[in-house]
């Protein structure tokens, strides 16, 4: 569940249902989290997967609309025909089709996603006498700051509200991702503060990859020194245009843990400025457009300059996934999946900085072949 999720549901004015993918085995089209809303007028938002299972979730959804009634069921994806019509992805999904009779309870916790925090959901389900969890629950949802302290909570429809995580548990715990804990029948969801891009340097490059991140939700400025030059740039109209010294933006920009960047600027040095800046402020990406011969210069001044190194260990240089890029366009794409790929926690084998790695492991001449360098406007 993204913020974007949140104010959705937040921005409800009926009963609606959210369907959660709680619990996974074996091949699934998304990851535990995903959230697809309906509503009363059959509009939907969001997805857990396409096809036949995402059907299945649908049905069961106009049902509990029509019940005023949550539940928790599977979705078996072992369909052995390509020619039949059961899934064949070949693994299970646990969905908890959960009947919201005030989804506006949802715009607190996108009050506190928006100002920093990254509190808890939890939801407590418990069975409705004399029924199955797959005929009928109640669900309790509460909202836990990270030390597990109540901020408010919502009880389910059929007035049992199960309780709200343990605080020590909670704080213990350290997942960053949703997970389900069948015994304790709670679902834990932890709301990141909003993603947000920052490309440093409105060039060809940087234009490019503005372009390609609107798709995933993430809130994106381009800073850039040369003000006549960004004010021209063709770049989205939601996109945060940061005029000034780079510096200057750098030290002005709010960042947080779920901050990426994107070093692009036009020169060797500038490029250092940025790299040295945005290392020792909090992140979950910094990449760098250049060669690998430019990255190794790079990396040592860094460590010259008393950069931590396991800040410098972490920076994504040379940047990108490996896909034979070499236009703009292409190399946007190109740290775009790199991106992503941060985002899920997964480690690429055919990133550029991996390859480079690989290498310089092999010996000296290993690391002189022929590369391509991005030079970004």
């Amino acid at each position: 569940m993204t913020l974007d999720d949140v104010q959705q549901l937040a921005r409800a004015k009926e009963p609606c249902v959210l369907v959660t993918l709680i619990a996974s085995r074996g091949s699934s089209p998304r990851h535990v989290g995903s959230v697809m809303l309906v509503r009363r007028d059959g509009g939907q938002y969001g997805t857990i997967g396409g096809g036949e299972g995402e059907a299945q979730a649908l049905d069961l959804a106009r049902q509990a609309l029509r019940e005023r009634r949550s539940r928790l069921c599977g979705i078996r994806r072992y369909g052995v025909s390509v020619k039949g019509g059961e899934p064949i992805c070949g693994g299970d999904n646990r969905l908890l089709i959960e009947y919201i009779a005030e989804p506006s309870w949802y715009a607190l916790a996108s009050e506190r996603v928006l100002a920093g925090e990254s509190p808890w959901l939890v939801k407590s389900l418990a069975t409705l006498p004399g029924l199955t969890l797959e005929e009928g629950v109640t669900v309790g949802a509460y909202l836990q700051a990270e030390d597990g302290a109540v901020i408010a909570s919502a009880i389910g429809s059929a007035g049992c509200a199960g309780s709200p995580a343990d605080p020590a548990q909670l704080a213990a715990a350290g997942v960053a991702q949703p997970w389900f804990d069948e015994g304790e029948l709670r679902y834990y969801h932890p709301l990141r503060a909003r993603e947000q891009l920052l490309i440093l340097g409105a060039g060809h490059v940087g234009q490019a990859l503005a372009r390609s991140a609107q798709a995933l939700g993430l809130a994106i400025s381009v800073a850039d020194d040369r003000a006549a030059y960004l004010a021209e740039a063709d770049l989205p109209a939601s996109v945060t245009r940061l005029a000034g010294g780079f510096s200057q933006a750098i030290d002005a920009y709010a960042f947080t843990p779920a901050t990426y960047v994107v070093v692009a600027t036009r020169s060797h040095a500038l490029d250092f400025e940025c790299g040295s800046r945005v290392l020792k402020r909090p992140h979950r990406y910094v990449g760098l457009v250049g060669s690998a011969a430019k990255t190794r210069l790079l990396i040592e001044n860094l460590r010259r300059d008393g950069v931590d190194s396991a800040a410098i260990e972490g920076l994504y240089a040379p940047i990108g996934v490996d896909i034979g890029s070499e236009t703009p366009q292409e190399i946007a794409i190109a740290i775009m999946a790199e991106i992503i790929a941060c985002r899920h926690g997964r480690i690429l084998p055919t990133s550029l900085r991996q390859q480079d790695r690989r290498k310089l492991k092999a010996g000296p001449a290993a690391a002189l072949v022929h590369e391509p360098c991005c030079m970004p406007r």
